[in-house]
């Protein structure tokens, strides 16, 4: 293998692959880039088994052929690489030498035989979605995606068709068991694996997110029941899809009830972040309380910190209520709304709160009340 290509070029693609590689894994070649080359082409590919990145661009190529190289440095090699062409030789033992200016390496790698095989994607359901629709669903929900381990069904985004009477809606729901964060959006394509719906896990949908943000592209999504699939002109994504049973999110959603609360959603964050200060000492809990239709306060007490407590201007018919949420919860779901207004439906103590915004359409966001 010997070819040649721009250190920029060499290191925008790299950069796409950064976070896949798997390092503690019993599977060494897994903490590895697959480097092949082709005809005036270069792939590079990254796999933890569960997610699969494989990138193109173009090269020039004197030597077909293919290895395996330890992905950290092979990153922070090309990074620290002057300006220019950068250049690949592989020699015996599959060690590589890397040349760029006056700057010289050998990196010693693996066989590009024990590399995995990029999964084969001709899978027969589509679904073609603008990039900035795929963009907003998918920072709308990946949020309130559980970080447990142990709670497989959790871990992922749902994705399915949840329209009623035929009518076709895409769905993307979230859930930790504490918040659950839904967001829809009109489609008219027909697609038979999401009528049940399918899990994207966590760092697959992150990967998702990263490729439409970087895309003014639609971007068509190749799908069965284990596996989705992404491509664009230069990079493939592959994700493994989760097994087991997505909670019953239709029944959270219509079971709250309550008054709503109008707050402006950057007066109410701003206070919120000002509160954390002291809330993140006790578990992130703060008091929200109303005892009138214009004002909302906002406090929190730690025994071995202090108290805060401020207030914001809010229109409701609700005339009196104190209930405990998280503050940080409260927070990142606010961070991803666009809204100048939130709606933010209470009914007492001990019920969840379902917040809302004209500008958010089609989002959902509830959270569950705290005890003091």
């Amino acid at each position: 293998m010997n070819f040649t290509i721009p250190k920029n070029e060499l290191f925008r693609m790299i950069s796409k692959l950064k976070g896949i590689p798997k390092r503690s894994s019993s599977m060494a070649v897994l903490s590895h880039l697959h480097v092949m080359t082709a005809k005036d082409a270069l792939f590079i590919t990254a796999t933890d088994l569960e997610v699969a990145v494989r990138v193109k661009t173009r090269a020039e190529v004197f030597d077909k052929g293919a290895v395996a190289l330890p992905g950290d440095p092979f990153f922070r090699i090309v990074q620290k690489m002057p300006g220019g062409d950068i250049s690949f030789e592989a020699g015996e033992n599959h060690r590589v030498r890397i040349t760029g200016g006056s700057a010289r390496f050998t990196l010693a790698g693996l066989s590009g035989e024990e590399f995995p095989e990029f999964p084969n994607i001709m899978f027969k359901e589509r679904l073609t979605i603008p990039s900035k629709t795929l963009q907003n669903m998918l920072e709308k929900t990946l949020f309130a995606v559980s970080r447990n381990e142990g709670m497989v069904s959790l871990a992922g985004v749902f994705v399915a068709m949840c329209g009623n009477n035929g009518s076709n809606t895409l769905c993307m729901v979230a859930t930790d068991g504490h918040r659950l964060a839904k967001v829809e959006t009109r489609s008219h394509q027909q697609v038979p694996v999401l009528q049940e719906g399918v899990i994207i896990p966590l760092k697959g949908g992150m990967e998702l997110l990263r490729m439409a943000r970087e895309t003014d592209e639609d971007l068509e999504l190749q799908i069965d029941k284990n596996n989705i699939a992404a491509s664009l002109t230069d990079e493939t994504l592959v994700i493994r899809l989760l097994s087991g049973q997505f909670p019953d999110y239709r029944a959270v959603l219509e079971n709250i009830d309550g008054v709503p609360v109008v707050s402006d959603r950057e007066s109410f964050g701003e206070c919120l972040e000002r509160i954390q200060v002291i809330a993140k000492n006790q578990s992130n809990h703060t008091s929200l309380s109303l005892t009138g239709s214009e004002f909302m306060e906002i406090k929190a007490a730690s025994h071995d910190l202090g108290d805060a407590e401020d207030r914001i201007n809010v229109q409701t018919d609700l005339q009196e209520i104190s209930v405990g949420f998280n503050a940080g919860y409260l927070l990142e779901g606010l961070k991803v709304m666009r809204s100048r207004d939130l709606d933010i439906l209470l009914k007492d103590s001990k019920s969840p709160a379902l917040i809302t915004g004209k500008e958010d359409e089609g989002f959902s966001y509830v959270v569950m009340p705290m005890r003091a």
